[in-house]
């Protein structure tokens, strides 16, 4: 019985960390507000790109570290990260380890999309 093996990996790149306090706002609309101070990692994909709003709450993969996605934007996406990442870092948004299938989407939009 073989496992199954992802045979796409779609991925992002890190282009800014900041970190923000409690009571800030992020993303359209102040999607995000943080309970506490947070490390967030802000992404070269957003829906222009197929990345769909309704994965905010979805967890991706930036250096092997889960990351939840707060804010999708049109150009960018903003993750909230447990320690800074790096400028410049891949985030994997789909494959190796990263199924967003329980999200309010399924892979095969995810893939039709993106671009």
């Amino acid at each position: 019985h073989p496992s199954l093996i992802p045979t796409k990996t779609v991925s992002a790149n890190v282009i800014a960390v900041r970190r923000v306090d409690k009571g800030d706002v992020v993303g359209y609309g102040g999607v995000f507000h943080p309970d506490n101070p947070t490390n967030l990692a802000v992404l070269d994909t957003g829906y222009a790109n197929g990345f769909p709003r309704t994965m905010v709450g979805s967890i991706v993969s930036i250096d092997g570290m889960p990351a939840k996605v707060v804010a999708v934007c049109m150009g960018m996406t903003i993750c909230a990260t447990p320690r800074l990442a790096n400028v410049g870092s891949k985030a994997i948004l789909l494959g190796k380890g990263v199924n967003p299938s329980n999200d309010k989407t399924i892979v095969y939009e995810l893939l039709c999309n993106l671009r």
